[in-house]
């Protein structure tokens, strides 16, 4: 075997080894035509039809998808049916968005795929990322895959199109931040009139939730790098928010208004209340609020505007209908709590601040993207923002509950176990299993062994097997099958009709 097979195989090994270190998986086929939970950050016009998610603007501004899971930690997986979000006049491209970290593919519009990452975003008008690799976009795209696996500070990734490796490398001694972030899906339209269109017809994200216990998530802002999404004006929000000395920070002075907000790590809801505590210097002028979301057309909203807190919702418009309001001192405003519960139409609303419900309220005409969003807060309506929170809370029921254990998503599918005992000398256990086939006919199955280089070491199955679970010996010892091996990791790697899973085992002589 030749050293660039020999690379070929070691990252290919350690590609589907990033992805046995996942936890749960979101895959969406749109073939139900519903888009509730996806978040849409920019002036857009969205839907599911025929299968595949769409949508369509006329702006030139950045724009942000994101699905209805939360944030994630760690190793990832993206794979990508497209419908047109390849090339073309704009730029598209999807990764994961940390608090102040991109990593990701992008289509560009000169026609090229490159591999990117950024661990200190500057701006997001032109952010400063490092291009790790590129090549021509081929005529046709039929899939695309991101994956990125995490080993001590190193960043491992790998990307496929069409199912072809297209890059395979390492970035070593990270920032921290890279290791978290929500999966995103990004466009940049090219400037000028005209409609710009963008479709998916399938997605399949394997992940591990930043967010451990589902439900309950509490901030203090001791930590600069948790996933809170930014987003606002973009020549701005990149400098003006910032977490540091336990609070999140609000700051910004121009001659012109702008708008600094954050997404939280918890994905979509339904049912939540958020609350938190911060303060304002005394020049301060901008409007806060808290919102569940859609996009920039539909949400509901809590906001303070000057002695007035105020309660609404918008339905295809920019501009919220006021349901309720109550007045309330400035200077006295230091803590809010803001709650929505019930299923569309029928939602109910409710205000505190310091601890005193302010406002109950109802309304009965809630559509379905009304009662399910992503919840966004900070500040607008404002050129000199001035304000920080020192701690933030949301308790909340899951809008996505079918995300699984991956080994349970498709039951009777073929698995391989972690080999027992491990670390061993001489002899370890493996076990895999072999799902129903067609017309129930036998499956072509391989097991090998590989060294961290690549070499091929020992075939301990290659034969036709039918359904069923099975178990193999590995032996490492004087009289086993492999017993000029020295101490050290191995790969051993389960093909089973072309779908194939590796796992990692340790040989201590």
């Amino acid at each position: 075997m030749n050293n660039s097979l020999k690379i070929i195989l070691f990252f290919s090994l350690m590609i589907t080894i990033s992805l046995a270190q996942t936890s749960h998986r979101y895959h969406e086929t749109f073939t139900t035509n519903n888009e509730l939970g996806w978040a849409f950050i920019g002036d857009v016009s969205s839907g599911v039809q025929n299968g595949q998610l769409t949508i369509s603007t006329t702006s030139d501004d950045f724009l942000w998808i994101m699905p209805p899971i939360g944030a994630t930690r760690d190793d990832f997986s993206v794979r990508v049916i497209p419908g047109n979000i390849m090339g073309g006049q704009d730029e598209g491209g999807f990764g994961r968005a940390g608090f102040n970290s991109l990593v990701g593919v992008i289509f560009g519009d000169d026609d090229s795929i490159k591999v990117i990452y950024t661990e200190n975003i500057q701006s997001y008008e032109n952010p400063n990322f490092t291009v790790l690799g590129g090549v021509p976009i081929p005529s046709q795209v039929n899939s695309a895959q991101l994956d990125v696996s995490r080993s001590g500070n190193n960043m491992i990734i790998n990307v496929y199109i069409n199912d072809v490796s297209i890059y395979s490398g390492q970035v070593n001694n990270v920032d921290e931040g890279l290791f978290y972030g929500h999966l995103t899906f990004f466009i940049i339209p090219e400037e000028g009139p005209g409609v710009m269109e963008w479709s998916l017809d399938e997605i399949d994200f394997r992940y591990n939730p930043y967010v451990q216990t589902a439900g309950s998530f509490t901030d203090g802002f001791d930590n600069p790098r948790v996933p809170w999404y930014r987003f606002g004006d973009l020549d701005a929000v990149a400098q003006a928010v910032t977490i540091n000395n336990s609070r999140l920070n609000f700051n910004y002075s121009g001659a012109n208004e702008t708008f600094l907000y954050v997404i939280s790590p918890v994905g979509a809801v339904k049912d939540f209340v958020i609350e938190g505590e911060g303060g304002a210097g005394t020049n301060h002028n901008g409007d806060f609020s808290v919102s569940r979301f859609f996009d920039y057309k539909n949400y509901i909203t809590m906001f303070y505007d000057g002695d007035l807190i105020k309660v609404g919702y918008a339905i295809n418009a920019y501009e919220p209908t006021i349901l309720a309001s109550t007045q309330i001192s400035p200077s006295q405003f230091f803590k809010f709590k803001f709650s929505a519960e019930g299923n569309a139409p029928n939602l109910t609303l409710k205000v505190w601040v310091n601890d005193v419900l302010v406002i109950n309220t109802g309304m009965n005409n809630a559509t379905q993207r009304l009662g399910v969003g992503h919840i966004a807060m900070g500040f607008d309506s404002g050129n000199n923002i001035d304000a920080y929170l020192n701690n933030a809370s949301i308790t909340y029921s899951q809008f996505v509950t079918s995300i699984d254990d991956i080994k349970e998503i498709n039951p009777g599918s073929f698995s391989l176990s972690q080999n027992y005992p491990n670390p061993f000398n001489p002899v370890t256990t493996i076990k895999y299993s072999v799902p129903l086939n067609v017309n129930n006919q036998t499956s072509d199955v391989k097991l090998v062994v590989y060294d961290i280089l690549g070499n091929e070491v020992a075939t301990l199955v290659n034969e036709m097997k039918s359904h069923g679970n099975y178990e193999v010996k590995f032996y490492a010892g004087s009289s086993g099958d492999a017993s000029n091996l020295a101490s050290g990791m191995y790969i051993y790697r389960l093909s089973v009709n072309g779908f194939i899973e590796s796992r990692k085992m340790l040989l201590l002589k």
